[in-house]
């Protein structure tokens, strides 16, 4: 039913004329933010519920493998290379630090904002500012390693001009660092490692 109204007029100039600028105009074009695996992975890695469940489950599974490494006195991780009498041996483990008991996204966020590919020099100043995250769940296994007697070794590729900021980081993290054994083990040493003691990782 089409209705006459003295409004009607100029009610439908008006309508043309939104038809006509939307016309010259075109359609509003979406832009699409630009594709980052980086800024991607860094997301789900600090805001994930599923990566901080997987990295608790992780390291539950390996406080029960380490109770059942201790529990047999034979057990190794490393059956090649280590020969002799090690089961008299006090237990350790070996640990990475980057990315498996160290979260470093606050420096990967960093690079994603100044649009900025890894270069060594910022990395030592981030490593330097010891402001990396603990990995869910990784203070508490490391922890509870200690409290059964087992040493844990910190063995990384970071440079020894690193070291100082690394063994700040853990320490404000709450990871135990051993006042009497260097267990913090760098690049410029870690190539002579030897397994004298029993790993239980």
């Amino acid at each position: 039913m089409i209705v006459r109204h003295p409004t009607c007029k100029a009610a439908g100039w008006m309508i043309g004329v939104l038809l006509s600028a939307a016309v010259l105009v075109g359609p509003a074009q979406a832009q699409s933010p630009p594709q980052s695996d980086l800024l991607n992975a860094t997301l789900w890695m600090q805001n994930s519920a599923e990566y901080r469940a997987n990295s608790i489950t992780v390291f539950a599974l390996a406080r029960l493998r380490l109770d059942q490494a201790l529990a047999d006195p034979n057990w190794t991780a490393a059956p090649a290379e280590q020969v002799g009498s090690y089961q008299t041996l006090p237990p350790a483990i070996v640990v990475d630090l980057d990315e498996t008991i160290m979260d470093n996204s606050p420096y990967e966020v960093w690079l994603t904002l100044q649009d900025k590919n890894f270069d060594p020099k910022s990395w030592t100043a981030f490593v330097n500012s010891a402001t990396s995250r603990a990995v869910p769940g990784a203070v508490e296994f490391i922890a509870y390693a200690q409290s059964r007697g087992v040493k844990t070794f910190y063995v990384t590729n970071r440079t020894s001009e690193e070291e100082a900021g690394t063994r700040k980081n853990l320490a404000l993290l709450g990871f135990p660092l051993d006042s009497a054994t260097d267990t913090v083990l760098t690049h410029a040493r870690t190539t002579g490692l030897g397994l004298g003691q029993r790993n239980a990782s």
